[in-house]
């Protein structure tokens, strides 16, 4: 869902749980993609607070996780923190 300030909150979420490097984005269908590095226990404990502890007016439908080739994942350049990146349209 867009426009209600997804992208923000994930970004202090993934900000809180720290040593998570990633962005978040819009996509032209209107669903919000985000790509991260780290432990597996925190990219779980991120994807669990997506899923249980948005706030309204965000409405999460759906959390579809996929693991990435370390050749994809260089090719994102997600090595330097956590960013909100721009719309993918």
């Amino acid at each position: 869902m867009q426009g209600v300030g997804c992208r923000a909150q994930v970004m202090e979420l993934a900000l809180g749980i720290g040593h998570i490097h990633g962005f978040v984005r819009n996509l032209s269908d209107g669903r919000v993609e985000i790509c991260v590095k780290g432990d597996d226990w925190r990219i779980d404990d991120l994807a669990k607070i997506i899923r249980t502890q948005m706030h309204p007016p965000v409405v999460v439908e759906r959390v579809m996780m996929e693991s990435l080739e370390k050749e994809a994942i260089e090719k994102l350049d997600i090595n330097n923190g956590f960013v909100i990146r721009r719309n993918l349209h």
